[in-house]
């Protein structure tokens, strides 16, 4: 299999349905920044492959390594950095071993209109739908681990939509 069809299968939209995720998956991962690309080197014993991603391109919007064992070189943290694609490296069982990402939003204005909003009827709506889409993502996921698991976050769905979610420290 050519290195360009390998790059394909492994690249995923966001959420949003516009840049593309790398998944960096297998043994002896390895990330570097070379001559102003990213090169992204991964995969398993014969089925080695390795993609490069331009500055000049800027669609790649974050990378995610699931491989065990490997290099990331400060330039491509670096060149991650300068671009704004955020990096996690995730263990096999999900947890968040390291991650980066650019800054969000830094707006006064906004910090004070969401301390103003908490506990108020507008802000408790915009809290709910927020957790909505979050579990429904969620859900998307766990559909793929197992049926208990989608049952149990399709409950706190509704429960979220309903307005029965119970948020320790908030009234209702």
């Amino acid at each position: 299999m050519s290195a360009t069809s390998l790059a394909s299968s492994t690249l995923a939209l966001d959420p949003d349905g516009t840049r593309p995720v790398c998944v960096v998956e297998g043994f002896n991962v390895q990330i570097a920044a070379r001559r102003g690309f990213l090169v992204v080197s991964d995969g398993w014993a014969g089925e080695r492959r390795e993609r490069r991603y331009s500055r000049a391109d800027r669609h790649l919007r974050r990378v995610v390594v699931l491989g065990r064992g490997g290099i990331v070189s400060l330039d491509g943290f670096r060149w991650m950095h300068d671009l704004g694609v955020g990096f996690v490296y995730l263990s096999p069982d999900g947890d968040v071993i390291a991650a980066s990402g650019a800054l969000g939003l830094d707006d006064p204005r906004l910090r004070r209109a969401q301390a103003a909003a908490w506990g108020s009827p507008a802000g408790m709506a915009v809290a709910r739908e927020l957790l909505r889409r979050k579990l429904a993502a969620q859900a998307r996921v766990a559909r793929k681990l197992g049926r208990d698991v989608v049952e149990r976050r399709q409950a706190l769905i509704t429960a979220a939509v309903t307005g029965q979610l119970e948020i320790p420290g908030v009234a209702a």
